[in-house]
């Protein structure tokens, strides 16, 4: 059984004008396509992937074809958040969900108190009834997998709500689609969204929650099985903590002049910082524009177009090694210096985010250095 009715067609993709728009390449021509999951996805999407797409047939949509699937190393991945529940309704229908094979969909979109779940189960063994909220993960390094790569209030909410349900004697659960075959374990993104990841931590063990990695075809065919992943409630508490990196990338427009220097070419420039205990201030600090500044990091900060933040929440300072990673990824050490200081950046022609070269840095410092420490699912080959 194929997901998706239409014809799938391969494009390459151009670039993201934004979360819901993509510019991809179908045949020679470049066209704008709906993109149907708003996640950052900067690990997926880079300038040549190969994507799937199919056309939009409805009357009133404002792009000719709809993103589906992205490819990595070669495996297809599913994009396409709003089929979501009907991969999870055909795998719990087929009975493929390890620990839900007597279960079958009573109903979708339930209403229970102010929260709308995805599914409402039973449990043909003994009649239970319960609620599960299905979600899609596309973040995933080499062996592991984390939700979400975007900050989600509601998300966060819908684990609190089946958590108390639980807690009160109920059953609940969460089913989190690993859109990745490779996967081995299962974390939550405590880089992106630590509350979702404290919440989730707090309730994992009266949760009847699953993280089911999946294979897709490039015709995507339904999952044939599912790979239950592994998580550590230790590892998301000695990790998800006001302590870490940051890093800072800020976009020099044009040629900026600067105390002892000649000057400082237009581009790129990134900071690796640290935090003991202040991780989030001080990201929300360099996201608003400085007035004053107290150091060159500060100044440059004031001069230039902030481009992102991204915190990498860790139990210790990876300052020294993550910078050692980016000048071999292709960083330009530049150290600025004034009247309050040096600090040591890193300079860029072009945005260092839209490369493979820097997220393979930054999947190695988010997920991938968990790899020895995790418990492994097995792989079936």
């Amino acid at each position: 059984m194929r997901l998706y009715k239409e014809k799938i067609v391969k494009g390459i993709f151009v670039s993201r004008p934004n979360r819901f728009v993509a510019r991809v390449e179908i045949q020679g021509k470049t066209e704008l396509c709906h993109m149907p999951n708003p996640g950052r996805m900067r690990e997926l999407l880079f300038p040549g992937t190969a994507l799937y797409v199919v056309k939009n047939h409805g009357a009133q949509s404002k792009t000719a074809y709809k993103v589906v699937g992205a490819e990595r190393d070669g495996i297809p991945v599913l994009l396409d958040t709003v089929r979501a529940n009907d991969v999870a309704e055909y795998l719990i229908t087929m009975h493929r969900i390890p620990g839900w094979e007597s279960c079958r969909v009573i109903r979708r979109e339930v209403t229970m108190g102010d929260s709308r779940f995805d599914l409402l189960l039973m449990d043909e063994a003994t009649g239970e009834v319960f609620p599960v909220e299905v979600k899609s993960c596309t973040l995933f390094g080499s062996q592991g997998a984390m939700f979400p790569d975007a900050v989600t209030a509601r998300g966060r909410k819908h684990v609190e709500h089946l958590g108390k349900i639980a807690e009160q004697g109920g059953h609940a659960g969460i089913l989190f689609l690993v859109q990745w075959p490779r996967a081995k374990w299962f974390l939550p993104d405590f880089h992106t969204d630590p509350e979702f990841a404290e919440t989730f931590s707090r309730y994992m063990d009266k949760l009847d929650w699953k993280a089911a990695a999946i294979s897709w075809s490039e015709s995507f065919d339904m999952p044939a099985s599912v790979k239950l992943l592994p998580s550590s409630r230790e590892v998301i508490q000695e990790e998800n903590r006001e302590y870490g990196n940051f890093l800072l990338v800020l976009n020099n427009e044009k040629e900026l002049a600067w105390p002892g220097q000649v000057s400082l070419p237009a581009g790129y420039y990134l900071y690796v910082g640290h935090s003991e205990g202040r991780l989030t201030a001080v990201e929300n600090s360099f996201r608003r524009k400085r007035r004053t500044w107290r150091n060159p990091v500060d100044r440059l900060r004031a001069s230039c177009q902030l481009e992102t933040v991204i915190t990498l929440r860790s139990s210790v300072n990876n300052s020294e090694s993550i910078q050692k990673h980016l000048i071999q990824a292709g960083g330009k050490p530049v150290v600025l210096s004034d009247d309050s200081g040096k600090a040591a950046c890193l300079y860029y022609h072009n945005n260092p985010i839209e490369t493979r070269e820097f997220s393979q840095v930054e999947l190695f410092f988010a997920m991938d250095r968990f790899n020895e420490c995790m418990p492994m699912a097995e792989i079936k080959k």
